[in-house]
């Protein structure tokens, strides 16, 4: 995603992909819903989380696990995209994450 201003209407759609690089398969523990992204305005100052229940996987070499998102803002504004993951492979954790600032107009 390279853009960051928005007019307020319009979508914002993005992936989300994490790829197993490792070159075999391996054994992933997640909460099922990875990679995981949510988008608020600033002032929005709640707490945000994610389920907590484990789901097991076989995640294959050069396997990818996408999620598509499309978010839309009503109101003008500054807004935080963010995007993460954590998951543990073969019993140790691994985790990523992206911040972006956008603004509507």
């Amino acid at each position: 995603m390279t853009k960051t201003d928005y007019n307020v209407g319009e979508q914002i759609p993005f992936n989300a992909t994490i790829t197993n690089k490792s070159g075999k398969d391996v054994n992933m523990l997640s909460n099922g819903h990875q990679p995981w992204a949510i988008f608020h305005n600033i002032n929005d100052t709640r707490n945000f989380g994610e389920t907590t229940v484990g789901v097991y996987q076989v995640f294959k070499a050069n396997e990818k696990i996408t999620k598509a998102y499309i978010f839309e803002a009503n109101e003008t504004g500054t807004y935080a995209l963010y995007v993460h993951y954590l998951i543990r492979v073969d019993e140790i954790w691994i985790q990523n994450e992206i911040n972006m600032t956008l603004i509507l107009k």
